[in-house]
This record gives structure tokens, C-alpha cells and sequence, in this order.
């Protein structure tokens, strides 16, 4: 062999070895959170999902798929038998439809996009997109922590350049991982960039360790040195100090005084105010009015653009994905209407514009768009300022989804 050749092979083993070891010494990954608490879905999740919902289309060739995110889950208030992902699955046949729900907290128009080619693949009677208008927003696109960069490993590499040609590094996604990714997916090591990482986090954290531990060695000798070269030598007298008596807590009387009245004000008051622990999160009960929403029009875009990244990435998915005879229909959630409304905010923000340039998108795409956004007037059918609904309003969404997908798919017969 050829010393260019050995050179090179030499390298590559090497390379191997130190990933191959790195996998085996690599902290174990932590487990995945039930629920809806689970954020960064992982490559073996996905895949079981999948397989899950190719053995229902298979046994039903007219399954339709439907994609969401928390608003289809419990989102720490619902029942299981209450969320909507649970009433469509069971609402659909009597609607003459079958449906099952792939739903993630933070799904949106880029876990969408990265998992065309797989929806594709299950061949389903159609595809089901859920849009949450407030995910339309930059602030969301680039929310790091609602987003699944490990889907990027089901893009396939037809259309990986496309992907690199999208925004989808604003949502740190880069095209290292389009590029990389997909490749470990096939030798069965998604996880290798998550345990290479955890390693590395396992090196810093030792060697913080011994820094620490150094730094108090050598105060110890410094503090024994000074020792050494003050003994013996000749101290100061003591000068004389007043006695004072120790400090006692505010919220503690001293003997004798006055306990002070729970209505005191002032520093010592402000102070022990701060001192409490912040309450543990409170959850709304369904059904109950939703004031926040009123305060909180920056969840929604201002004047959404034909291109900006959401649009741009939603715009993508729907083309693909009726590109590969997949028909699309995508379902705009309802919004906070009356306190948009109230607030001036739809006006203002010019929400029916946003709705209507997603309708254009997706019908330029191939796709059907649906609008429900003026569904849930009342402030009483949402539990929280978010796009998230208690029981009523879930059995309204139910049904009018179900209505409209089945309208939409008989004018395609």
C-alpha cells in the first residue's frame, strides 16, 4: 500500500476509534419526558411513531394524518380523554374518516418540512397540518428550545440542498446537521452528536472540578505561610471594642420588643416579601376566562410577510408534499378573537391579512387551506393566553375539523 494510502487509512481508523469510544464512554443521554413536557423530539421516537402510523395506513389505506403541536395535548390542564388529538382519533369515524394524530409540543412549519419525505412515504388519504398563528412569529421560528433539530435526520438527500437554501439556520438548524445527520440515521447513530457533546460537557465539568479543588489547595498553603510568618511575633493589644448585640432577623422580635404588626411597611417588610419563595405554577381550570390574552398581542405576527421564514417553510411543505401526490389540507386554529378584537390588536397587527396570505400560500402550494380562527369567541374556551383550548372548545374544534377535511376531501373526488 502506497504511504498516501496508509496515511489516510491510518487516519480514518483513528477517527473511528475516538468516535467508537466516544459512544461507549459518553454519559447516558437523559430519558425523554412524558407528554407534553417532552421538547427536542429524538430520532428513535420518530421513528417508532412512524412505524406506528404506517401499520394503521396500511391496515386502512384511507388513515389521514394529522400534525400538530400542544394544542392537540393536555398541556398540563387536559385529561388525556380530553385533548383534541384524543377527540379527533375518536370522533372521526363517526364522521365516516380515520384519523391519527402526530402531535409534539413546538411543532410547526419546520418539524413539517423535515418529515415530508417520511409523511410521504406512509402514503396516507391525506396530510393534515395543523398552523398555530402564533407560531408565525420570529420570536417563535427562533424559540430554540420548541424546536426538534433532530428531525433533520429524515430529510433524504434530494432534497437536502433545498433545505440548505431555506432559513431554517435561524432556527439552529444548520446545514451540518442536513448534511450529517441523515448519514448517522443510517448507520443506526443518531445519537452520536447528543453523546459526543455529553462527553465533552463530562470533560468540563471534571476539569472545573480540579480547577476548584486547586484553588482551595492553594489558599490552604497561602493561609499556612502567612500562619508561619506571624508566629511568634510580637501582636498589637487588643483595643477596646464597645459590645454590641448580635443582629436579629427582621421577622424575629427581640426579647421584650414589640412584635410588629402584620400590616408594618417598609425596608424590613419589602425585604422579607422578597424573601418568599415565588408560588408554584398555577393551573387554569378549563372553561375559565383567560384575561391574560388580553395583554399579550406580541404572540401574534405584526403585518406577517410573504417572506418571512415561517411562511417560507410552510409555503415548502405544502409544495413538497403535493409534489409527491400527498393531498394537503392545513387547519389555521382559532385565535384569542375577542380579545384581539377588544384590544384593536387584529386591526392593528392586521391578523385577517396573515390568515389570508397563509389561504394564498397553501392553495399555490396545491394544498387546501381551513379557517377556523373565528371559532371560539368567548375568552372561556381557552386556558391559557396560548393557542390552547379546555374541553369545550376541543369538542367545537373536533367538529368543525372534522366537517371541513371531510368537505375539503369530497371536492377533490
Amino acid at each position: 500500500m502506497a504511504r498516501p494510502l496508509r496515511t489516510v487509512f491510518y487516519v480514518v481508523l483513528l477517527l473511528w476509534v475516538i468516535v467508537w469510544l466516544a459512544g461507549r464512554t459518553a454519559p447516558a443521554l437523559a430519558p425523554a419526558l412524558p407528554g407534553a413536557m417532552q421538547h427536542d423530539v429524538r430520532v428513535p421516537e420518530m421513528e417508532e411513531a412512524l412505524t406506528s402510523l404506517r401499520a394503521s395506513v396500511e391496515s386502512d389505506p384511507g388513515t389521514i394524518v394529522v400534525l400538530g403541536d400542544s394544542a392537540l395535548l393536555d398541556h398540563l390542564v387536559l385529561g388525556r380523554e380530553d385533548t383534541l388529538a384524543s377527540m379527533l382519533e375518536r370522533e372521526a369515524p363517526r364522521a365516516g374518516l380515520a384519523m391519527r394524530v402526530l402531535a409534539y409540543p413546538g411543532f410547526d412549519s419546520i418539524a413539517y418540512y423535515l418529515l415530508v419525505d417520511e409523511l410521504a412515504a406512509l402514503r396516507p388519504r391525506a396530510v393534515v397540518l395543523i398552523a398555530n398563528l402564533q407560531a408565525f412569529t420570529d420570536s417563535w421560528f427562533r424559540a430554540v428550545r420548541l424546536k426538534h433539530p433532530q428531525l433533520a435526520a429524515f430529510v433524504r438527500p434530494s432534497r437536502m440542498l433545498e433545505a440548505m437554501a431555506l432559513p431554517l439556520e435561524r432556527a439552529s438548524i444548520s446545514d451540518a446537521m442536513l448534511a450529517l445527520k441523515p448519514a448517522l440515521r443510517v448507520f443506526g447513530a443518531s445519537d452520536l452528536p447528543e453523546k459526543l457533546d455529553a462527553q465533552r460537557q463530562r470533560f468540563r465539568d471534571a476539569f472545573d472540578r480540579l480547577l476548584r479543588v486547586g484553588a482551595r489547595t492553594a489558599t490552604r498553603v497561602s493561609d499556612t505561610a502567612f500562619a508561619a510568618d506571624v508566629d511568634g511575633a510580637a501582636m498589637p493589644a487588643p483595643t477596646s471594642v464597645p459590645s454590641r448585640p448580635f443582629a436579629t432577623p427582621a421577622n424575629r422580635p427581640t426579647p421584650g420588643s414589640a412584635v410588629p404588626s402584620p400590616n408594618t411597611t417598609g425596608t424590613a417588610a419589602a425585604g422579607n416579601a422578597a424573601a418568599t419563595p415565588p408560588s408554584a405554577h398555577v393551573r387554569i381550570r378549563p372553561g375559565d376566562p383567560t384575561m391574560a390574552a388580553f395583554q399579550r398581542a406580541d404572540l401574534y405576527p405584526n403585518r406577517l410577510q410573504r417572506d418571512e421564514a415561517p411562511i417560507q417553510l410552510l409555503a415548502a411543505t405544502v409544495r413538497d408534499l403535493v409534489a409527491r401526490d400527498v393531498r394537503t389540507i392545513v387547519v389555521v386554529l382559532p385565535l384569542h378573537m375577542q380579545a384581539l378584537q377588544a384590544t384593536g390588536a387584529y386591526r392593528q397587527r392586521d391578523l385577517a391579512g396573515a390568515i389570508a396570505l397563509i389561504g394564498d400560500v397553501v392553495t399555490a402550494g396545491g394544498g387546501t387551506a381551513i379557517d377556523l380562527t373565528k371559532t371560539l369567541p368567548q375568552e372561556s374556551y381557552f386556558t391559557d393566553e396560548y393557542t390552547h383550548f379546555g374541553v369545550d372548545g376541543n369538542r367545537i374544534v373536533t367538529t368543525e375539523i372534522l366537517a371541513e377535511v371531510r368537505r375539503a376531501l369530497g371536492e377533490a373526488r
